[in-house]
């Protein structure tokens, strides 16, 4: 009897030791996925504000733009009185751009 009561308690010191050592495992398989999930999540996060921003702002390194600019010219002389347009207005043929004073 004393020969099956020590095996018994053997093996329940054995069981109770056997999670234990499964334990450590578990805790590093889920602090590796709570680290890569922050990880995928701020990789997410900095990717969606800089396609937002690449939206909203643009940079370029060449500075070159496309623009059509057109002389104007009056079929009389003088100095311009008034201007009646602002800076980079889109205008319709045959509207009014500026007064002339011909004196």
């Amino acid at each position: 009897m004393t020969d099956e009561n020590t095996k018994t308690e053997q093996d329940q010191a054995a069981a109770t030791k056997a999670p234990a050592a499964k334990k450590p495992a578990v805790n590093k398989r889920k602090k590796a996925l709570v680290i890569l999930m922050i990880i995928v999540i701020a990789g997410g996060w900095s990717g969606l504000r800089m396609f937002i921003k690449s939206k909203t702002h643009v940079e370029t390194d060449n500075a070159f733009i496309e623009a059509r600019i057109l002389p104007v010219s009056s079929r009389v002389s003088g100095t311009v009185a008034r201007v009646l347009v602002n800076d980079n207005q889109f205008v319709k043929q045959g509207q009014l751009l500026l007064e002339i004073d011909q004196s």
